[in-house]
């Protein structure tokens, strides 16, 4: 557990993050996700809704938010508090004030009320169920649960429409005390704060609570095992080809614009430097209008309306997304692989290279103007071994002096092992 004061005039408000963090497990995943949703309606003392927005109104409307996430083989809880900065108020005790909200929002609780229970348990299903209309997202849920099935990563953090119905306000109790009494939690304090006092506010509240916190640590390591997100990169037969190993999957349902979703493995982790290589490598394949798939895929060959590709940094995963007519599947799954080859053998403009590392560096530097977006940077270093010491500058500068070599080199360590394609239900393969 770790509590970690990035202080900074550069904002007028403040933030106050919760990140608990629980293991992906499909017996405990819904109600998990379930619980951030009732405990907004309410806290002990502001015992209904209306009551607490209120509240949170004379806190110079204050924001409450709650979120659920996976990362790696973590379910991740976030509560956030954003609250404007005591200097630009008459009150001087905001910070105080926020602090005793959350603490009684987070660890005050005794029981749930039914009513709130059985209305987000509605709310939850309709999120749930209307997943599947947004076929881009969609596509890229179904690939990751083809790549890592069998494993924690391939569950839907949401959960599961199925397993509500059973959740009552004693189970979720339950949930509730295993995941903010006993999980282990970091918190991250962004903004225009007093440190010292933000420090002795939040640790007064933890000791009340009895929970131990360990300020400005939390080096909780997040194992990246190959196993875990498709198989080990080397299979042990050296005489089977990648292209054999490659598990293609093709759903119908009703839609005008196929989705296709290609996953691909790499054995660099998160918590050495040559991550940032592949970073770059991702943003050259297919990172943006600069990139190979954009210029190739799309502009060139006209075989997708997009085609981009991202990173899971903490479970080594690169994946693809492309949005293409069906009667060009086998053509765009080709020539993303053409791209790939490409990249992997070097053959990659220095104007394509330049530009891919102007857009990462600009994307870093962006970053740090949101609070949020901060927070979430910082947790992902802790979860992948990093810690919090190094800077979004410093890995600017990594990205930076990273060489074209360095590019195919980690190139040579990511593997194609899976093709989810989404398709109409009358479309010819």
């Amino acid at each position: 557990m770790g509590l970690y004061i990035f202080p900074s005039t550069k904002f007028k408000t403040a933030t106050i993050s919760f990140y608990f963090r629980t293991p992906l497990e499909r017996e405990r995943v819904t109600v998990n996700s379930l619980l951030p949703l009732v405990m907004q309606r309410s806290t002990m003392k502001y015992g209904t809704t209306l009551e607490l927005q209120r509240r949170l109104q004379e806190l110079y409307g204050a924001n409450f938010e709650v979120n659920v996430s996976k990362r790696g083989d973590w379910q991740i809880t976030h509560i956030c508090f954003e609250f404007v900065s005591e200097r630009y108020t008459k009150n001087l005790g905001i910070l105080r004030e926020i602090v005793s909200l959350a603490a009684d929002g987070i660890w005050g609780r005794s029981e749930f009320d039914s009513a709130y229970t059985a209305r987000e348990k509605e709310n939850l299903k309709s999120y749930i169920a209307a997943q599947i209309n947004n076929k881009r997202a969609y596509a890229q849920r179904r690939l990751v649960e083809v790549m890592c099935e069998g494993t924690p990563y391939a569950l839907n953090s949401d959960g599961y429409i199925e397993d509500i119905d059973a959740i009552t306000p004693e189970t979720l109790f339950a949930g509730y005390k295993d995941v903010f009494l006993q999980s282990p939690l970091e918190i991250f304090v962004m903004g225009d704060v007093d440190e010292e006092d933000a420090r002795g506010l939040l640790e007064f509240e933890m000791s009340r609570a009895g929970i131990s916190m360990l300020a400005g640590e939390g080096k909780t390591i997040l194992a990246n095992d190959m196993q875990g997100a498709g198989g080990a990169l080397n299979s042990g037969n050296d005489s089977m080809t990648e292209a054999e190993n490659v598990r293609e999957v093709v759903e119908r349902q009703g839609i005008s614009q196929s989705k296709l979703a290609m996953g691909f493995v790499s054995e660099v982790k998160a918590d050495v430097d040559e991550f940032y290589a592949l970073t770059l490598y991702n943003a050259v394949f297919g990172g943006g209008p600069y990139s190979k798939l954009f210029n190739n895929v799309r502009e060139k060959l006209s075989l997708a309306y997009y085609a981009a590709a991202r990173l899971e940094p903490l479970k080594g995963l690169m994946l693809v997304n492309a949005g293409i007519d069906a009667a060009n599947y086998k053509r765009a799954v080709e020539e993303i692989l053409a791209q790939y080859n490409a990249v992997r053998d070097g053959d990659f403009t220095d104007d394509e290279f330049q530009s891919a590392k102007l857009s990462t560096v600009n994307f870093l530097e962006e970053m740090t103007d949101s609070m949020y977006a901060m927070s979430d940077f910082y947790l992902r270093q802790l979860l992948s071994g990093r810690g919090v010491e190094e800077k979004v500058s410093d890995i600017a500068d990594k990205i930076s002096n990273i060489r074209r070599d360095e590019i195919t080199d980690v190139a040579q360590k990511v593997r194609h092992t899976a093709t989810y394609f989404l398709t109409d239900d009358r479309a010819p393969m």
